[in-house]
C-alpha cells in the first residue's frame, strides 16, 4: 500500500500541512475463538506532524487493523470476501443467495463491522476456492440450500408434509425412536 499524500492532510491539532508520512508496525489486540486475549502486529501509514508532533492515522489504518485480527483468527478478511465474491462474478444478493448466508451477514463481513464464526469462514472458503465450479446466479433462482425441518411436529407448524410425502393435516404421525431401533434390533 502506497500512501497518497493529499491537499486535505491537515494535523487535526494545530492546523498545520506539515505532516510526513511513514509506515510504523503496531500490535493489534483482538479476542481468539474461545475467548483468550491475542495479539497480531499490523503495519499502517502513520502521519507525524512536524509543527505540533501530533500523531495522524488515515482510515485505512483501521482496515489494515481489520486485516490484521481477521489473520489473527484464521478468518477471511472483507477484502478476501469482496475479490472471491468480484471474482465469481455476484453480487451480494447473489452471493448470499448462493451461500445460504443473509445479505446483511454477507454486507457486515464484508464492511468489517463483523467476523464471521469459524463454521461461516470454512463454508465463504468452500465456495470462494471452488470458483470454477459456480457460476452467477440469475435472479429469482432458488437458494444453493433448501431449509427441510427435521421433526413432523416442526413440518406441521408450517403446513407442510412429512418426510413420505404425507400432508400433515391431522395428527402428527409417531416417529422412529431410539428404543424403536433397539427393539427392532433385537427381533432380528
Amino acid at each position: 500500500m502506497t500512501i497518497q499524500p493529499k491537499a486535505n492532510n491537515i494535523c487535526g491539532e494545530c492546523r498545520s500541512s506539515a505532516v510526513t508520512w511513514t509506515f510504523v508496525n503496531v500490535e493489534v489486540p483482538y479476542q481468539d475463538r474461545s475467548g483468550n486475549q491475542k495479539t497480531t502486529t499490523a503495519r499502517i501509514p502513520k502521519g507525524f506532524c512536524g509543527d505540533c508532533g501530533a500523531s495522524v492515522y488515515p482510515y485505512e489504518a483501521l482496515v489494515l487493523r481489520h486485516e490484521a485480527a481477521c489473520h489473527g483468527l484464521g478468518a477471511l478478511s472483507p477484502k478476501e470476501l469482496i475479490e472471491g465474491r468480484k471474482r465469481l462474478g455476484m453480487t451480494q444478493e447473489q452471493f448470499a443467495r448462493h451461500s445460504g448466508f443473509g445479505v446483511a451477514s454477507i454486507r457486515r463481513w464484508e464492511r468489517g463491522a463483523r467476523i464471521q464464526t469459524l463454521s461461516s469462514d470454512r463454508h465463504l472458503r468452500t465456495l470462494l476456492q471452488g470458483e470454477g465450479r459456480f457460476t452467477a446466479l440469475a435472479v429469482g433462482e432458488p437458494p444453493m440450500f433448501d431449509f427441510r425441518p427435521r421433526s413432523d411436529q416442526s413440518r406441521l407448524a408450517m403446513g407442510m408434509r412429512d418426510q413420505r410425502g404425507v400432508n400433515l393435516g391431522g395428527e402428527s404421525p409417531k416417529l422412529p425412536s431410539f428404543q424403536d431401533a433397539q427393539q427392532h434390533k433385537e427381533r432380528s
